[in-house]
Order: structure tokens, then C-alpha cells, then sequence
């Protein structure tokens, strides 16, 4: 009887243990991808598909995406390439001339002045990743020159970080030495050979040719210093310490710029009207700014002449001027303000504030309504001006190079303001983010729906650099590519990579068995997911030889049945 307790006890406490270790998977999320809709091409040496990537937990809650990425690849299965890019973000090179893609697979260089495909950095997709977990690309930064660029991912099921300098003519990869020490944050380039950043608690710079560094702050494990950014001369180093903003001066001279503290209300006035009692006032007999609010809510950045920083606070704009440690109170707000840029002229200050009010005009307040002012102030008249007052919130304001336009995101759209008329007009119509301008400041990069766009500012033509994600792609018998994409029609020719709208999509049923093969879609068991995923398979149509093009792709460590 005895026996037959204690085999019911430890059947119920293996139960229990089997439920809880399910229940501590079902804690993760994998990756995987399932391809669609493969397209043999006229001259059936390609296959054309589509792959959705989804995240899944054990539970089998997916999420799958309308649209797909859609891929490229010979029909033995090699030279895959990417004919959608979802870029998840852009960053210009110095120059304006190439741009860094972001994708959910990885990282490609686009070079704007020709019509080639964007060249893939690095990619996650091809290989099934069972061994452990690839990241995405965490950081980018150009050098000065913009002949090299840093970025660093994750790999393996500890995250180990893996930095890379690339170059941007070749693709040569240098990676960095493992005694440096692992997760870095903050990289800023002094020049094509030297970098700064966030090392655990210190900022240090380092010459990665010859090997050496030199620590430029040190905080400690609970106060790092982070967020170095050197001035334009490359002589002095901003930085971030706690509550503190910092100014490295020469080889260990340090200055504090200002200090934020979560005052209470009695206090914050009271220093308010001591600090704005007479806004003629400069302070120059004072060790450091301080200022009402939180650390997060304050930016400093640098004016070019590097003398000078600009300082917004919760509320206000302040300038410091390094030659004689004094302070200039600029402007004070009566709401928070969220943004604010310098004109290369160094006249004008650009600035966002925000609040919640009655946006849709019902006569009741609500915090999520959320209303913006965009605002200037003349930095020679002393006088401030309301451009958009109670709008719809904008923001990531966009300088262009010689200063006379600034664009900035409202209504998820792009808008441009003549900064030196203030006039306001809305560039696009159909959605736009992450505005960033050409070299020559007459057209400017965005993206709308993941898709790489440049629109030129007088006649807003707009030009498909990349799309971002399609459905049902096809073959015309020139060996152009067709898909449908954000409800519209496009053609990609790929010899010239050249992205166009068409107004129809031509009736072509789609391809997957040709006189010499034939192409199709296997699902493979995936264990312990209870789920499947997919390959994409071959055949010759004479021989009955079968074959893999496209392994399946998923990123876990867990095996898939046999």
C-alpha cells in the first residue's frame, strides 16, 4: 500500500516538474521563417519567394505579418539575395553618399549614386541557427571620412557581443581584440582609425591600428559614465556621469556643465525665480547649472564653434560657453520641451513642446491627447516665435546641411519648414519617417512603410530606392520581377536595380514547373514547438532528382524531428 503511495506521489511530482519545465519554455520566444509562393523564372535558373518571419512561444501564438520579405536564389540552392528590404533604420554616411540599412535580417550598404543592389554586411537568414541565438545589428557609426563604419550583434546563447570595423569599398571585416572587454555602448569616431565609447563604467579612446587607448572618465558599477560626444574639433569630450553633465578639458581637466535633481515644488520655483529673475543675467560665479527634473529630460549638445553647448532642460534653453564658464539663459517654457536644434548660423534655435489638451474638440482634457508647438528662437533679436501652435504632435527635427530648411515628422508625414521665411509645407502625403537630407539639401531620405524613399524638395518627386515588404512575386519574360507591395504594383529590374510603380498587375499565372524543373513548398515538423516550418524543394522533371534550394531558417536551440 505503501508502494502504491509513493509511485502516485512521484508520478504527480514528475507531472508537476514536466508541466512547469513546459511552462518555463513557454517563457521564450523562437524565431522562424515559413516561405510562400515560390516563382520558377522564364529561364528557370532562379526561384523568386515569399518569407514571413514570425515569432513564436511555445503556446503558438504567431503573429504573422500581411506582408513578406521576398528573396532571390539560384535554383542549386546558392547566391541567395534580398529583393525586399524592410529597413528598420537608416543611417547616412559623412558624406551623404551611402546609406546603412537595417533590416530583421541584417545590415546592407546602399550606395546612392548608383543603380546596383543594396551589398549585404551581414545576414542571419541563410543557415538554419541551431546552435544558439544571432541578434540583430545593435549599433552603427560612420568614420569622419565615411570610408569605414563600426556595428556589433549578438551571437550564441549567452548574447557574446562580436564588434566589427568594416570597409565600405571592400566589405574587408576587422574585428576587435576580445581583451578589450565585452559590451560596448556609445561608439563615436575621432577618425578613420580611432574610436571612443562606453566601456562597463568608463569612456575611453582607442587607436584600434596601434593598439592603443587611454581612459578619458571612470565612474563606478552602480554610476557609469556613458553617452561621450566629442566637439567638432575632436578636442574636448562631452559626457554623461550620473546626474551630471561633464566637459573633459586636455589631458585630465574635468568640468562640471550642469546637475539635475527631482526638486519638490517649492523648491523648483524658488530656483526658477532665481535663475530667471532678470533674463540679462549671466551667471559666471557658479560651479554648475542646476536644473529641475530628471536626467533624461535634459540634452546637451555642441554649438560648431566648439565653445559653446547648448543645454535644453525640462523647461528651458540655456547656453554655456566653455572660455569663461559663464551661463546664458535663452528661453523658458511653460510646458516641457521635447526637442530642439541649432541653425549651422548658430542664429536660431529650433524647438519642440508638447502637453495634453483638447485635440479632438469635445471640451473635455485627456492625457493622451497628445498637442505640440513648434517654436524659434532668434538668438540676435532675443525674440520667440510660435510656428505651429496646437498642432498634432511632431517631431524628429531634421536640419539640412546649409540650414535653410528643417524637416520634421507630423502627422506621420513629412513636413519642411524655410528657416529663413518660416514658412511651413507638407512634403508627403502617403506616410513618412526618419527624414534625413542629401548633401546638397535639395532632396531627403525617408521611409514610409519600410520602404527607402527620396523625394526631391521643390517638385516632390519621389524616388523607391528599396521596397519594403511584397506578396506574390512573378516573372515578366525579360526577366524582371513583379510583386505586389503597400496595395500597389511594382516592377524590380534587377540588372539595374531599378524599383517602379506599375498601374497593373500584369496576368501571369505564376511559375513552379518549367520543361527542366519544378518547385515547391515542404513543411517540416518542428519538435518541441508543435508547429511547422518550411523548405523549399526541387525536381527534375527528366531525372526525378530532388533536392533542397532553400533550407529551413529558425533561430533556437532546440532540434527539429527527423
Amino acid at each position: 500500500m505503501k508502494i502504491k503511495k509513493w509511485f502516485v506521489l512521484s508520478f504527480c511530482l514528475l507531472v508537476a516538474v514536466l508541466f512547469g519545465f513546459r511552462d518555463f519554455l513557454e517563457g521564450f520566444e523562437a524565431e522562424y521563417a515559413l516561405y510562400r509562393n515560390p516563382a520558377l523564372s522564364p529561364d528557370e535558373s532562379q526561384v523568386a519567394f515569399e518569407c514571413r518571419d514570425i515569432n513564436v512561444g511555445m503556446e503558438g501564438e504567431d503573429r504573422p505579418e500581411k506582408e513578406s520579405d521576398i528573396f532571390l536564389v539560384d535554383i542549386k540552392g546558392e547566391n541567395l539575395r534580398q529583393l525586399t528590404f524592410y529597413s528598420e533604420g537608416i543611417t547616412l554616411s559623412p558624406d551623404k553618399s551611402q546609406v546603412l540599412l537595417q533590416t530583421y535580417y541584417g545590415l546592407y550598404l546602399l550606395d546612392l549614386n548608383k543603380k546596383t543592389p543594396p551589398r549585404q554586411v551581414f545576414n542571419r537568414f541563410p543557415e538554419l541557427a541551431l546552435d544558439g541565438r544571432y541578434g540583430s545589428v545593435e549599433q552603427l557609426s560612420w568614420s569622419p571620412s565615411g570610408r569605414k563604419f563600426f556595428f556589433d550583434r549578438a551571437i550564441g546563447l549567452d548574447w557574446e557581443r562580436k564588434y566589427s570595423i568594416l570597409d565600405a569599398k571592400t566589405l574587408e571585416e576587422r574585428l576587435f581584440d576580445p581583451d578589450l572587454g565585452n559590451f560596448w555602448a556609445g561608439i563615436q569616431w575621432i577618425d578613420d582609425n580611432t574610436i571612443i565609447f562606453e566601456r562597463n563604467n568608463e569612456i575611453l579612446i582607442y587607436n584600434y591600428v596601434t593598439r592603443q587607448g587611454d581612459l578619458l572618465a571612470s565612474g563606478l558599477p552602480n554610476a557609469p559614465c556613458t553617452n561621450p560626444i566629442p566637439s567638432p574639433d575632436m578636442q574636448r569630450f562631452l559626457y554623461r556621469y550620473t546626474d551630471q553633465y561633464k566637459v573633459r578639458l586636455g589631458s585630465r581637466m574635468k568640468i562640471v556643465v550642469c546637475q539635475v535633481n527631482d526638486l519638490p515644488d517649492w523648491a523648483s520655483d524658488e530656483l526658477t525665480k532665481q535663475l530667471w529673475s532678470g533674463k540679462e543675467n549671466i551667471l559666471k560665479k557658479t560651479d554648475y547649472l542646476l536644473l529641475d527634473g530628471s536626467i533624461s529630460q535634459v540634452k546637451v549638445s555642441w554649438f560648431r564653434d566648439s565653445q559653446r553647448l547648448l543645454i535644453k532642460g525640462q523647461k528651458e534653453l540655456w547656453i554655456y560657453n566653455l572660455s569663461d564658464s559663464s551661463y546664458t539663459p535663452v528661453f523658458l517654457d511653460s510646458i516641457p520641451i521635447t526637442e530642439a536644434v541649432l541653425t549651422p548660423d548658430q542664429g536660431k534655435i529650433f524647438f519642440l513642446s508638447y502637453f495634453w489638451g483638447d485635440r479632438d474638440g469635445d471640451g473635455r482634457l485627456s492625457r493622451y491627447e497628445k498637442i505640440s508647438d513648434l517654436k524659434v528662437y532668434n538668438l540676435r533679436s532675443k525674440k520667440c516665435r510660435i510656428i505651429l501652435n496646437h498642432s498634432d504632435p511632431a517631431a524628429q527635427l531634421s536640419l539640412s546641411p546649409d540650414g535653410k530648411f528643417l524637416a520634421f515628422v507630423k502627422s506621420d508625414n513629412i513636413w519642411v519648414l524655410n528657416t529663413e521665411t518660416e514658412d511651413v509645407f507638407q512634403l508627403t502625403s502617403d506616410g513618412g519617417i526618419n527624414p534625413q537630407w542629401l548633401a546638397n539639401s535639395k532632396a531627403l531620405l525617408f521611409t514610409e512603410k519600410g520602404s527607402l524613399v527620396r523625394v526631391d524638395l521643390k517638385d516632390k518627386k519621389y524616388t523607391y530606392l528599396t521596397l519594403g515588404r511584397g506578396v506574390e512575386p512573378n516573372w515578366l519574360n525579360n526577366g524582371e520581377i513583379i510583386l505586389k507591395s503597400g496595395g500597389k504594383f511594382w516592377k524590380i529590374s534587377l540588372d539595374r536595380f531599378e524599383v517602379k510603380e506599375i498601374e497593373t498587375y500584369p496576368d501571369k499565372p505564376r511559375m513552379t514547373k518549367g520543361k527542366k524543373y519544378e518547385v515547391y513548398i515542404e513543411d517540416v515538423e518542428l519538435e518541441p514547438m508543435y508547429k511547422n516550418i518550411s523548405a523549399i524543394k526541387a525536381k527534375n522533371v527528366n531525372t526525378s532528382e530532388y533536392w533542397t534550394i532553400k533550407q529551413p531558417w529558425c533561430n533556437f536551440p532546440w532540434e527539429l524531428k527527423k
